[in-house]
């Protein structure tokens, strides 16, 4: 079985790595915004959580990954519904939406794939991981709802 999950895990990897070096593709499949939302959400939640031995990092990003997307799809999308002066600029801004959620899937197929099945951890976080988990998560999220729409139009 694990040899399997190391097999999936190295496939991702070294597709991902000759999809980025094609240059027409790495330029429609890269969005520093979206990397930045995606990455500086989940790195301190996952490192909190498998440093107090919660649980593993590869089920906090199968668990997180899909969701935190999604997350930042729909603030792409509000904000795009909220400032959007030419029709013609809808088509481009789709696809950074799809982006961000295609970023979250990749991220959650690596959690999948490196997840272990014998260990399963059911200890609680300690309180200050949460608020530091919160606290982060709350930052990046209003920064993004900020710089896509303000923050006025999400509350």
């Amino acid at each position: 079985m694990a040899i399997r999950n190391l097999m999936g895990l190295g496939l991702i990897v070294f597709s991902l790595y000759f999809l980025v070096m094609l240059s027409p593709i790495r330029s429609m499949l890269w969005d520093p915004a979206s990397v930045v939302i995606m990455l500086a959400t989940l790195a301190p939640t996952t490192f909190l959580i498998a440093r107090s031995n919660s649980a593993h990092w590869s089920q906090v990003l199968l668990a997180l990954g899909v969701p935190t997307g999604l997350l930042g799809g729909s603030l792409g999308v509000t904000g795009m519904a909220l400032n959007i002066d030419d029709p013609t600029a809808a088509y481009p801004a789709s696809g950074i939406l799809l982006l961000t959620i295609l970023y979250g899937g990749v991220i959650s197929a690596v959690g999948y794939f490196a997840k272990k099945l014998s260990s399963h951890q059911n200890s609680l976080l300690p309180k200050k991981s949460v608020v530091i988990a919160l606290t982060v998560f709350i930052l990046i999220m209003g920064w993004a709802m900020e710089s896509s729409a303000g923050i006025m139009a999400f509350i």
